[in-house]
């Protein structure tokens, strides 16, 4: 594991990785589209570029600057939602649920989206919260896409909805019409379990 996580944060320019400091808080919601956007090319050209939503998901963490380098490092390795995936990430049986209200994400984070009968992982996002600000990001999921009322921006290779007032409805639907439950995982307690 070590080797793949010193493996990848090799492939992310350095001059990337240092302007990336989770100690200054959360990107605005545009720089977080301009980062990743940048960030997506620099990865794309060391042909490193995320293939999976949790990787997209990840991807965006960096890039909202709310994700440490270690927790990418620690996760990018990471495939099918591995036992140490979801360590990492905190996900027991306790912390499910069914319900999604946006004030209940405090800052940004992880949703990790679980079939509530199988507990089969299927899909996971990234909230990016910045004051009043609270935006969706993911990738390879049309379902969750298909419940907003606008098509969502593209960025670095993700797609990106503003869901700061009026959608929790539409992330419920999601849940509903997919026989899902979430898991949130808060970006500082990622970073803090990762050291």
């Amino acid at each position: 594991m070590q080797a793949v996580s010193r493996v990848f944060s090799s492939c992310i320019p350095s001059h990337y990785q240092d302007a990336n400091n989770v100690a200054a808080g959360p990107a605005t919601p545009n720089k977080l589209k301009s980062n990743m956007n940048k960030r997506f090319e620099q990865l794309q050209s060391l042909d490193r570029q995320p293939q999976i939503c949790y990787q997209f998901a990840i991807h965006a963490g960096r890039a909202g600057n709310t994700l440490s380098q270690r927790a990418e490092e620690q996760l990018m390795g990471e495939r099918n939602y591995s036992q140490r995936y979801k360590d990492l990430m905190g996900i027991n049986a306790n912390s499910a649920s069914g319900v999604f209200d946006s004030r209940n994400i405090t800052e940004s984070g992880i949703l990790n989206f679980e079939h509530s009968r199988s507990g089969t992982m299927t899909h996971t996002a990234y909230v990016h919260r910045n004051g009043d600000s609270l935006q969706l990001v993911h990738n390879n999921g049309q379902t969750l896409d298909v419940q907003f009322p606008r098509s969502p921006e593209s960025h670095g290779g993700a797609n990106i909805h503003d869901i700061s007032a009026g959608s929790d409805q539409n992330i419920q639907n999601y849940l509903e019409a997919n026989g899902l439950v979430f898991h949130y995982t808060k970006a500082s307690e990622l970073n803090d379990r990762v050291g």
